[in-house]
């Protein structure tokens, strides 16, 4: 009989296995390694800028390298915070600032995301992605995937871009307009230049402009790009959009192609492949595919059938203190309506590499938990617990949660008689049997998932499966009672 630790190392391993290669540059790992010791002390928007080695990793993550904004312009723009369209993070006509200042969402969110684990791997990944782009920029002048006709064509949009001020003239250039739909998906309007005209002058902030009533997401998406009507100018002239705009069409055109890494399901395939596609909630929640997926990936495959709370939490976001979602008491929506970002940033998150590696990673991740869960459900909670531990800060934040609930009360013997008492009074009686700072040490959490483990065998074990388990029996030692190694094991 395999023990549930064994199972449990097992599914370890697993994980192990599947995770990417550490970039063989040194000093990347350095930089890595240093992030990831000190990220989870900064608490604080000062902290964060006063950190020379800390902000570079993350400025260059968002694709800075030796342009990186004054730290004193992102201690502003992250004050300020992002949900107002008037603040710095917004108005600085950059999509790395404005993702950057989302993410380090201290004025929302205060030091919360920086002790994420998700979050951490993220921005980790980010990093690794801009210094492999930057190494691929080195050696190549255009992407090996990018044929030479394909080539022409990005070079002459970007050569030609700069030099357009109005809608009008965008239109007159067959080419430039052709592309510019292609980049957007919009092919099917390109025999109706007037319309889309009309879209770019007008802009979509009024409910009467033609972008609205049309109904398409595309076409919104689309004019607030190039943004003719604001009274700031367009993009045109900002490298980032027109970098934006290349990688959308070349993406369009299947000169990139999206590519799942090596180990992921075929679920993670599909999404990676469709969420591109996806403009608004409501696109989500009617690809069952895709919103299935996206529920599994933020711990929510059992309220898959409250759509509605969904449809509401997605739609409203979690920037608003009123917002559904900060007024549920399960955290889970309101992690998810962050990360997705629709009511905030449209669509623009999840077409954000990081955010759906980001996202994939969830998914694979708890599938390998529920998967491992169908052969020993306590290892499914034990990883899970795992997993939490290092968010875990107050008891409150276990009572609420089934599982962690599952295996805290199990671990620690608590009697059924727990639960005649006050929210409040189970915490203390909790803290009285084990520290909740404890759990954010790995060895005590390695400790604690150990005994509950034990425990767990110990209780379903038969007396012939016990008596035959040469784990139980080491324990067991010289104690041939089962109550009496039950006692050992409680006091470990």
């Amino acid at each position: 009989m395999v023990t549930t630790l064994q199972s449990y190392t097992l599914f370890n391993r697993q994980l192990e296995a599947k995770a990417p290669e550490p970039s063989t540059d040194r000093a990347v790992e350095d930089e890595v390694k240093y992030w990831r010791e000190n990220i989870r002390n900064i608490t604080s928007t000062d902290d964060f800028v006063n950190n020379p080695r800390l902000y570079n990793f993350a400025t260059r993550a968002f694709g800075y390298k030796d342009n990186a904004p004054q730290p004193i312009i992102t201690q502003l723009a992250i004050e300020f915070g992002s949900s107002d369209a008037s603040a710095p993070a917004n108005t600085r006509n950059d999509p790395r600032f404005t993702d950057m200042i989302r993410q380090f969402a201290f004025s929302e969110f205060g030091g919360r995301s920086t002790r994420d684990p998700f979050f951490i791997s993220n921005i980790e990944q980010r990093y690794r992605a801009a210094v492999a782009e930057e190494t691929r920029a080195s050696r190549a002048e255009a992407r090996t995937t990018v044929d030479t006709q394909a080539a022409r064509r990005d070079d002459y949009f970007r050569t030609r871009i700069s030099t357009i001020e109005t809608a009008d003239e965008l239109v007159g250039d067959l080419q430039l307009y052709k592309y510019a739909l292609r980049a957007y998906g919009l092919e099917d309007y390109v025999n109706t230049p007037f319309q889309i005209k009309q879209v770019l002058t007008e802009g979509a902030d009024d409910e009467t402009d033609l972008a609205n009533l049309l109904g398409d997401q595309r076409l919104k998406i689309f004019t607030e790009a190039f943004a003719f009507s604001d009274p700031d100018g367009s993009n045109l002239d900002d490298a980032q959009f027109v970098n934006d705009v290349v990688t959308r069409h070349q993406r369009a055109t299947g000169a990139i192609k999206t590519v799942s890494r090596e180990g992921e399901s075929t679920s993670s395939a599909y999404f990676r492949e469709n969420i591109g596609k996806i403009s608004t909630s409501e696109e989500l929640l009617a690809d069952q595919r895709l919103y299935t997926y996206v529920m599994t990936a933020f711990d929510l495959n059992s309220e898959i059938d409250k759509r509605g709370i969904v449809a509401k939490v997605l739609e409203e976001g979690a920037a608003d203190r009123e917002d559904l979602a900060n007024r549920l008491p399960d955290p889970r929506f309101r992690k998810m309506a962050e990360v997705l970002g629709f009511a905030e940033f449209r669509a623009s998150s999840i077409r954000d590499p990081g955010i759906i590696d980001q996202i994939v990673d969830r998914y694979e991740r708890v599938q390998a938990e529920i998967d491992a869960g169908l052969e020993n459900p306590a290892v499914e909670l034990a990883a899970y617990f795992d997993r939490k531990s290092e968010g875990i800060t107050n008891w409150i934040q276990v009572i609420a949660d089934t599982r962690l609930r599952e295996v805290v009360f199990s671990t620690l013997d608590v009697p059924d008689a727990i639960f005649n008492l006050s929210v409040e009074k189970m915490a203390e009686e909790l803290e009285s049997r084990y520290p909740i700072a404890d759990f954010q040490d790995p060895q005590n959490v390695e400790d604690f998932l150990k005994r509950y483990m034990t425990l767990n065998d110990i209780e379903n074990a038969s007396a012939t499966s016990f008596a035959t388990n040469p784990a139980l029996v080491l324990l067991q030692g010289a104690t041939s009672s089962f109550q009496s190694l039950y006692s050992l094991v409680a006091r470990l």
